[in-house]
């Protein structure tokens, strides 16, 4: 794991030394996948990304993916409504500027109503 983030955030200044603004040295991870569960008053959100790998089981070790957890992340279903709300506000500000994302989940998603 790296020490420094590489890249600038969207927005984010271009030297962040003359604006008095400091780096968040925090683990960063990319996801492809999650999962949500929600037992009881609690929301875990389990973020995942694809993994290569072999089957040993087949004689010419044909090559899967599987999901492979990269963080999980435990809150109130007040704070998974929240992160909706702000996810779901966020998506159609850039959906307006650059089209729509369409995915397997949203495509199939949108037949089902």
């Amino acid at each position: 794991m790296q020490d420094q983030p590489t890249g600038a955030a969207v927005g984010a200044p271009q030297d962040a030394d003359q604006q008095n603004v400091s780096v968040l040295n925090v683990p960063m991870f990319y996801a492809s996948m999650l999962n949500v569960y929600l037992p009881g008053n609690d929301a875990t959100v389990m973020f995942m990304r694809a993994h290569p790998a072999a089957s040993a089981a087949t004689p010419e070790n044909t090559a899967l993916a599987v999901a492979e957890p990269v963080a999980v992340v435990q809150m109130s279903v007040h704070t998974l409504k929240d992160l909706y709300l702000a996810i779901k506000s966020q998506v159609e500000q850039y959906e307006k500027e650059f089209g729509e994302i369409v995915t397997v989940y949203s495509r199939d998603f949108g037949k089902q109503k």
